[in-house]
């Protein structure tokens, strides 16, 4: 699939993870992408996770997720 990063334009492939387990928070059947190691020096959560939990903020710097 074409996609747009902020390192501009590449191809990316679309797959479903088993699951993502982040301390005690474990989301199933997430949509990811997967892009070439020189696109991105970080991996990043996307919507299709953030959008599963009960909630996410912002504080004091830090990202607080709720399952």
């Amino acid at each position: 699939h074409p996609v747009r990063t902020a390192n501009g334009e590449t191809k990316a492939a679309l797959v479903t993870l088993d699951a993502i387990e982040i301390d005690e928070i474990r989301i199933e059947q997430v949509d990811a992408f997967i892009l070439p190691d020189d696109q991105l020096s970080v991996n990043l959560l996307g919507m299709s996770f953030l959008s599963k939990l009960e909630s996410v903020e912002q504080r004091g710097g830090e990202l607080v997720l709720k399952g």
